[in-house]
């Protein structure tokens, strides 16, 4: 069974990018209608352990990309679902596949109890794919607030100044979005 999962891609392009090799490899495996995911990863990537993978491919539900988050933005390893196979194979070749994790069409949402800005003070567009994200137990670190903050599609709000467990501040998140929504 390995020998058919392990099938050489040549990229004759490969001096335009990395892009255009991961191009290669998806319009390659989009031939097999059995592949409903992706998982990308740099053969330079030697520190990458298996428990990284496996909390990819853990958090992974189908539906949107899941990726590595690092001081400038999202990057591999990273799997990606069906859906993007497309986006993947037209993508940027200089940029590879941080030109799709980080792509600002999608706006990101996250409760932040530093933020003095209410979720209503958003003109928050229904038509995009929306997410809300809540930290752990103890809040975001440091570094994570950071990273969030320093893309301009993930927008802090605030649920007030109280310390919420991370499933009640989830459920308050859904309410404040539905309200808008309603």
């Amino acid at each position: 069974a390995i020998n058919e999962l392990a099938v050489p891609i040549v990229n004759d392009n490969w001096s335009r990018g990395l892009g255009s090799s991961i191009s290669a490899g998806v319009k390659k495996i989009s031939r097999f209608s059995k592949y409903d995911s992706l998982l990308i990863t740099l053969a330079d990537q030697i520190g990458i352990r298996q428990i990284d993978y496996e909390l990819l491919i853990s958090n992974f539900d189908g539906s949107r990309a899941v990726a590595t988050s690092y001081r400038n933005g999202f990057g591999v390893p990273a799997v990606f679902p069906y859906s993007y196979f497309l986006k993947l194979e037209l993508m940027d070749v200089k940029e590879g596949a941080k030109s799709i994790l980080n792509d600002e069409n999608d706006d990101i949402f996250f409760a932040d109890i530093q933020s003095d800005t209410h979720l209503s003070n958003f003109k928050i567009n229904f038509s995009k794919k929306n997410s809300i994200i809540v930290g752990p137990e103890g809040d975001f670190s440091v570094n994570e607030i950071e990273i969030l903050k320093g893309k301009n599609f993930i927008k802090s709000f605030s649920l007030g100044k109280r310390i919420l467990r991370s499933e009640t501040a989830a459920i308050a998140s859904l309410v404040l979005f539905n309200n808008l929504i309603n």
